[in-house]
């Protein structure tokens, strides 16, 4: 999988990507990961995601440690999609979250105007169906 990414970055000339030999998840340490062997496109840290699958070992960080031993400001942006884990990643980001509900200059916080959506046991294709319909429901 890093391999295919890093080829597509070079031959899409990115130049702001940076790519890490890592699972983002809610521990630091070690853990394992399912790779699929019928696509190199998907592989996920939960245990039966898939049917036809190898076992690998790697390192495992939440993105409070990311951002930290990084040294960014923050997050300006982040699409997660790990095929079943995505509680994991969001609970490795509570230092973050944290600290952008607090601060002085624009905190961050959840108002009546935004639209929640829990997409957890949806398909992507029922995730944005949900999404246009909630839009759909706010703004015409």
């Amino acid at each position: 999988i890093f391999d295919k990414l890093t080829s597509n970055i070079q031959l899409n000339r990115l130049n702001n990507v940076i790519l890490e030999t890592a699972a983002v998840t809610r521990t630091n340490g070690q853990i394992l990961l399912y790779v699929n062997r019928d696509s190199d496109a998907s592989s996920s840290t939960l245990k039966g995601f898939r049917e036809n699958v190898f076992e690998t070992m790697v390192p495992a960080v939440t993105l409070d440690t990311y951002v930290k031993e990084k040294g960014l400001s923050g997050i300006d942006l982040i699409k997660i999609d790990t095929e079943g884990t995505e509680p994991d990643v969001l609970k490795g980001m509570e230092v973050r979250d944290e600290k952008d509900s607090t601060r002085k200059a624009s905190p961050m916080r959840i108002t009546k105007e935004d639209i929640i959506i829990d997409t957890s046991n949806m398909t992507t294709e029922e995730t944005v169906e949900k999404m246009l319909t909630e839009y759909k429901k706010k703004f015409d």
